[in-house]
């Protein structure tokens, strides 16, 4: 293959026919050929751009480099249309039956002047997806990108408006703030550790306003050390003070004090700029107007209507808005929780689950769910969160109880906005119902000797069929029975998993019975 640096053929003519047996004779059209591709390697100080047309039954690369300044970014989409425009074989015209398609990389924030300036269809991809090179440079990652565009691998980009752009800062401004306050309340606890003081164990040194008046007693400058250590309390003789704590008697030096006063001084302007950017925010949300599946609603409403859901407050509202903006972005409920990072996707080898990957998704989206699922599972009120409880008691798994009750919220969120109407459990199916051969739990045995462990305390508890052991596993019930361990429950969702080979072994099974019997 040639690699020169203008007009070079930059990829074979080769096809790679599918070959998959329950595919029809004539095959199914999976991707084609677009007939131009535009890939964008985006840095701080410049953009290397590459352009792969069609000419006859080859194709041919183009390559340039530009600065990041706003002229030359403009300039940049000037030549890639002129390219395409004249060095194409059919002749290529970009308007609005050819859309201005090109791919690019999410890097930092550098992207987004090229989205900007060039508007059209972007596909924008994280940079782990883009996939791993034996060698690694500016051009060969522009190539790269340059060939997803042409085969359209990647969907197009969602554009936010500036509204949404706006929004978003805000967010993150205060994210900051409240990661600011954060690293000062663990600064101030780590000095007074330093001289024994763990009055931090008490609570949060800055949140807790019993743990803060004594610390702020312990740096007064009228402190008397014949007072103890918190000026103004008496100190009983095993060392107790007023406030039935037990504190470090040798106090602190007083350039130590003085930092503590400054860092509580950073703490409290740090959540009064939390605060101010949250209210911002939240005015932010409400002065716009939020899709539904046919109309919008005003931000009052739509947010009201998303804190029906449990758990999901006022914070998570404005998050959600901020970043799914519409429901019309995504084909259904599961596309919305994947994008959220909620979506386990399953591995499977021989037609057998052999693992699942959760993917990272969205991270604020992420954060800001799984942190609402942990608390509904805490107090395991609601009964989402009754569900989450069960379930985590049933695997002892924590982490996979928080996501699949976050996974639950986020597509109860996305039906909520979709539909424009408030959450109900009317419409919510909180157990799923899955069908399986019901046999008895006997034949199971035969099917799995594993299970025959277990058999006793099963029938104990009244479940005979393998259909009552479903329905136990899915509705959290197993919890209830003694004996039964992690691994009877890998054992139940590895039934559930491999229907069809349990009912093919269980025909085979049967039909050799029956042949037994007429013989």
């Amino acid at each position: 293959m040639k690699n020169h640096f203008n007009g070079t053929e930059a990829l074979d003519d080769r096809s790679s026919p599918i070959q998959q047996s329950d595919l029809e004779e004539d095959g199914i059209e999976v991707q084609s050929l677009r007939p131009w591709g535009v890939g964008l390697d985006v840095h701080k100080l410049f953009i290397q751009v590459s352009v792969i047309v069609k000419k006859g039954n080859s194709y041919f690369e183009y390559r340039k480099e530009f600065k990041t300044t706003w002229d030359d970014v403009c300039n940049a989409k000037e030549w890639v249309i002129s390219t395409i425009e004249t060095q194409s074989d059919p002749k290529v015209t970009i308007n609005d039956s050819e859309p201005f398609r090109y791919c690019l990389e999410s890097t930092a924030q550098y992207h987004e002047i090229v989205i900007r300036a060039w508007q059209g269809e972007p596909e924008l991809i994280n940079p782990l997806l883009a996939g791993a090179t034996l060698r690694k440079t500016d051009t060969i990652d522009a190539q790269k990108l340059a060939r997803m565009s042409l085969s359209g691998v990647w969907r197009a980009y969602y554009v936010p408006s500036d509204d949404i752009r706006e929004l978003r800062a805000l967010i993150a401004e205060r994210s900051n703030y409240g990661t600011m306050a954060t690293r000062t309340s663990n600064r101030i606890n780590s000095m007074l550790l330093r001289f024994g003081i763990t009055v931090g164990r008490e609570g949060s040194v800055t949140k807790s306003s019993r743990v803060r008046g004594i610390v702020e007693g312990l740096i007064e400058d009228d402190f008397d050390e014949a007072d103890g250590p918190v000026a103004g309390m008496d100190m009983e003789e095993d060392g107790e003070s007023d406030f039935g704590i037990s504190l470090c008697p040798d106090g602190l030096p007083e350039s130590v004090k003085e930092l503590i006063r400054e860092e509580y001084d950073l703490y409290d302007s740090y959540i009064a700029m939390h605060d101010t950017f949250q209210q911002k925010v939240v005015d932010k949300v409400r002065s716009l107007k939020w899709e539904t599946r046919d109309s919008a609603l005003e931000g009052d409403e739509m947010l009201h209507l998303l804190e029906t859901v449990p758990g999901v407050g006022t914070v998570t509202g404005c998050i959600w808005l901020a970043n799914i903006i519409t429901p019309r972005r995504f084909p259904n409920a599961k596309a919305c929780s994947a994008y959220c990072g909620l979506d386990p996707s399953v591995q499977i080898s021989a037609k057998h689950v052999t693992g699942r990957k959760m993917r990272k998704g969205n991270k604020d989206l992420h954060s800001s769910l799984t942190l609402a699922a942990g608390n509904l599972i805490n107090r395991h009120s609601e009964a989402i969160g009754q569900w989450g409880y069960r379930l985590y008691l049933q695997t002892g798994r924590w982490k996979k109880a928080v996501n699949a009750v976050a996974r639950r919220l986020a597509m109860s969120m996305y039906q909520v906005q979709l539909r424009g109407e408030a959450f109900s459990y009317d419409k919510y199916n909180i157990v799923r119902r899955t069908k399986v051969i019901d046999i008895s739990i006997e034949d199971l045995v035969v099917l799995k000797p594993e299970f025959n462990r277990y058999i006793r305390i099963l029938k104990e508890n009244g479940i005979e069929t393998t259909a009552q052991l479903v329905a136990a596993y899915e509705e959290f019930t197993l919890t209830k029975m003694k004996g039964l361990g992690k691994k009877f429950y890998s054992l139940v969702q590895d039934f559930i998993d491999n229907q069809k080979d349990y009912k093919a072994r269980y025909d085979e099974i049967a039909k050799k019975d029956t042949d037994k019997k007429v013989r």
